[in-house]
């Protein structure tokens, strides 16, 4: 027999099927529902309900970092990482709402990986081919399943959804100490694994009709789902009548990656995108070139804040942000703090 989650707030209530082992979050959003979610890994914290009294759960994964944010004794799981083994009713916080009706409803694919490539010691690109389209929006990531390593992990897509591969996505991925997804993926070539993927996911993207200049400030593998906005960016024209400023930020020389496709981008973008590589450590003595992209050092929140200040950004300017969470929030207080910037003009997902 069926089971099914009920979601109740004070004003609405919504019904929907969950399957055996589904998180929560995920039965909901492929049912239509727009829950409130960020990093849908259990990271963030932000998918918080309350069990009601007699629902049966089951954690999927008892120490999720986000679990540290749930007040206890109050009741509340992630729904990310939550399921039921009967029917269950759960109080939410925060809107219950329906997926916008043009909007990319979320569901589960199955994908082979199709190529690996490492663009350094500590990251590599890798592609899927699933197979079936997903239909996304540049900036939006993915959930990835394999048997070998229990949960899900989040990825950005690197590139603008492809008309000539439809059933493409790519990603690049940083090496993290027990990181057991990156771990299995450095460890040999698994070209031809299976993976399931859930998604498209996230609200970080580029919105052509109310947003002006781009600014993106990102750390490390954070430039993932950056360089799709980019890519959305340039061949929507966008940056016909904008302007998009880069700040990204790697270790030294020898991490950068990524920086002679920025280099085609400001080339394709006619002079109205600028790329600024900031390394926080420097390894060498020999100046890093690399044609038209700008280097310094520093920290990148730190950098940004300098460039920002002494250029003509446009009031209706979008701030995406991606990269580790010390940097996200530095770089949060610094354009709130100095710019007054706040709200919808910053972007940005939490991942750990």
């Amino acid at each position: 027999m069926a089971n099914f989650i009920s979601l109740l707030t004070r004003r609405s209530q919504k019904k929907f099927e969950i399957s055996d082992g589904e998180p929560i979050l995920f039965a909901g959003l492929r049912a239509g529902l727009d829950l409130p979610h960020e990093c849908c890994s259990g990271t963030c914290g932000t998918c918080q309900a309350q069990a009601l009294e007699g629902s049966s759960v089951l954690s999927l994964w008892d120490d999720a970092p986000g679990t540290s944010l749930l007040p206890e004794g109050a009741g509340r799981v992630l729904m990310c990482q939550t399921t039921v083994t009967q029917s269950a009713e759960f109080r939410l916080f925060g809107p219950l709402r329906d997926w916008d009706e043009h909007a990319n409803f979320p569901d589960y694919v199955s994908a082979k990986l199709q190529s690996q490539r490492r663009l350094n010691d500590d990251v590599m690109a890798f592609n899927l081919n699933l197979e079936r389209p997903c239909q996304y929006i540049a900036g939006q990531f993915v959930l990835l399943s394999i048997p070998e390593v229990e949960g899900w992990r989040a990825y950005s897509m690197t590139s603008w959804p492809s008309l000539e591969n439809p059933t493409q996505l790519s990603f690049v991925i940083r090496k993290k100490t027990n990181g057991r997804f990156s771990e299995w993926l450095f460890s040999g070539d698994r070209t031809g694994h299976e993976l399931r993927v859930f998604g498209p996911v996230g609200k970080a993207v580029l919105k052509p009709e109310i947003d002006g200049d781009i600014i993106i400030i990102a750390g490390g593998s954070g430039i993932a789902g950056m360089m799709a906005i980019l890519e959305s960016a340039i061949e929507t024209h966008h940056l016909s009548t904008n302007r998009a400023h880069v700040f990204f930020g790697v270790r030294n020389h020898d991490t950068a990656f990524f920086v002679n496709e920025l280099s085609d981008m400001i080339v394709r973008a006619d002079g109205r995108l600028s790329v600024t590589i900031a390394f926080s450590e420097s390894n060498s003595s020999e100046p890093f070139v690399k044609g038209n992209v700008a280097t310094t050092t520093g920290n990148i929140h730190e950098v940004a804040e300098q460039n920002l200040l002494s250029r003509a950004v446009s009031p209706g300017a979008v701030y995406f942000l991606a990269g580790p969470t010390p940097m996200v929030e530095a770089t949060q207080t610094m354009l709130r703090e100095r710019f007054d910037i706040v709200g919808n003009q910053i972007r940005y997902d939490k991942f750990s």
